[in-house]
């Protein structure tokens, strides 16, 4: 039976006060968010490049983006530990010949194996997890490391993809840059949703042991192996134990798009998954009251909007309002329909009492427009260059987020889709 106009009411103006919520907290929080004021400048040690070591996990990266991305940290005198998940060849050689350590897995295990087995190199106060086709510049690195305060844990900066000349690069933009908002807003409170596993500075201190153990490596929830997300798994890993997690808003990382949809939608629906898994067990051991107010909204909201969906496509049950019997007659006379007055949801024959109208259509509508003409300014703001492009394409990015909430419900035990391809040609 379809719900009552009390259940409908009760439905839309709860799904839009939590919308607008959503959007308009995160918006605001994003845009007066600054990363000074919430590290401060009580107990800063001074941190120097030589207190970094980078570590970086190769599998099946294209030859010429590896090899930029080794010559650009061994241009700026760092130290690099570069790990071969399986792999050797090229990676070995330019990695030496540049004055890194090379160190193979005799078998491809995963990122976690990888980062687990590269810590054991590790040597300085701090580590500097980098994918092998990220690049980040010296003066964003030295930003990060400025808000390496006493009590933060780790620091990651905002992440853009470079123009790959191809759809895929505003789609991917755009999608990254939809979820910093969010970052930032919660960094306003120290405690970032999750720090960038693409390029992310750590306190070696505060991950050493946890990264080397079996509950890294071989880390469960729910007794479903977690092979994804090692990102927010070390990030929740230093919010628990009372760190700040910090997003450097001033600090730009790039990193390689995906080379078509396919790709885009493996790595979204991966992260997906990976945000209701790591939900879950929040809520099971009490972990999700540490991160604050705005954190506790941000992730309830975002994981139950599927639930949202499903029941705004519930119809209506109103005195002198079904819309599917309207429809009927209006096509079976061949009267003319009004595609305006559809969208709204107006009956074509029968018209509701003006305050009923009001209530019921008006005001829930206003109110998700205000929210979403408030992020979507946030957006522009932040978004550098082809604002327009970057909005037209980020449509399909939205609808791919929607499908990859219903399809990660559906699969959150499968983990094996990798954004990666497993037989990449190197480019010479």
């Amino acid at each position: 039976m379809f719900p009552g106009v009390f259940e409908h009411l009760l439905y839309q103006y709860t799904s839009a006060i939590l919308s607008v919520g959503f959007l308009i907290f995160n918006g605001l929080f994003a845009v007066i968010y600054n990363p000074k004021k919430v590290v401060g400048i009580k107990g800063d040690p001074d941190y120097t490049f030589t207190d970094i070591t980078v570590l970086i996990p190769v599998y099946n990266e294209v030859e010429d983006i590896f090899r930029k991305v080794i010559k650009s940290v061994s241009s700026m005198g760092l130290k690099f530990v570069v790990v071969g998940d399986g792999v050797d060849q090229p990676y070995r050689a330019i990695t030496e010949q540049n004055g890194g350590i090379f160190i193979r897995l005799e078998e491809r295990r995963g990122k976690r194996f990888a980062l687990s087995e590269g810590m054991r190199y590790i040597d300085t106060r701090l580590v500097l997890l980098l994918d092998s086709d990220t690049f980040i510049d010296k003066r964003s690195l030295e930003r990060m490391l400025s808000y390496m305060a006493e009590d933060v844990g780790g620091v990651s900066p905002s992440i853009r993809v470079w123009n790959n000349g191809k759809i895929s690069y505003y789609y991917a933009n755009f999608y990254e840059i939809m979820s910093e908002i969010v970052n930032r807003a919660t960094s306003y409170f120290g405690r970032t949703i999750i720090l960038s596993g693409q390029c992310v500075l750590y306190k070696t201190s505060a991950i050493r042991n946890y990264v080397m153990s079996n509950d890294f490596t071989s880390s469960k929830i729910f007794n479903i192996s977690l092979k994804i997300s090692d990102d927010r798994d070390l990030t929740e890993y230093i919010i628990e134990r009372g760190y700040k997690a910090i997003k450097a808003i001033d600090a730009i990382a790039y990193t390689k798009p995906p080379e078509n949809l396919s790709q885009f939608v493996k790595q979204v629906v991966r992260w997906t998954r990976a945000n209701y898994l790591f939900f879950l067990r929040s809520l099971r051991d009490g972990s999700l009251s540490l991160r604050g107010n705005l954190y506790v909204f941000d992730i309830i909201y975002m994981n139950f909007l599927p639930i949202l969906v499903i029941f705004s496509l519930i119809p209506l049950q109103y005195p002198r309002f079904d819309i599917f019997n309207t429809l009927s007659a209006s096509i079976t006379s061949l009267e003319r329909l009004d595609i305006f007055q559809l969208i709204l949801g107006i009956p074509i024959r029968a018209h509701l009492p003006p305050f009923d109208f009001v209530l019921v259509f008006i005001l829930p509508r206003v109110l998700s427009i205000i929210g979403g003409v408030t992020f979507l300014l946030v957006m522009i703001k932040i978004m550098e260059k082809e604002r327009g492009k970057t909005l037209m394409y980020g449509v399909i990015a939205l609808i791919v987020q929607s499908l990859a909430s219903f399809y990660s419900i559906a699969s959150m035990w499968k983990q094996s889709w990798s954004s990666r391809e497993k037989n990449r040609k190197s480019k010479k």
